[in-house]
């Protein structure tokens, strides 16, 4: 699994690359950026989970 960091970096990317795109592509690579976003928010969100010992599987069922 990859980190929350990790995915926020990829979407700055995305955003940066989407600075010097043309108009077409600059609409693509935000509409990235704000899914890499949201896979971070996913990620923060499960690794919150496991550190609090809510660890769950994709169903919501806790694991153990």
């Amino acid at each position: 699994m990859e980190s929350a960091e990790k995915y926020r970096q990829f979407a700055e990317d995305c955003r940066r690359l989407a600075e010097k795109a043309a108009p077409k592509d600059r609409i693509v690579l935000l509409e990235i950026a704000e899914a890499w976003d949201q896979c971070a928010k996913e990620a923060g969100r499960k690794a919150e989970r496991m550190t609090d010992g809510q660890d769950t599987d994709s169903f919501g069922v806790v694991a153990g």
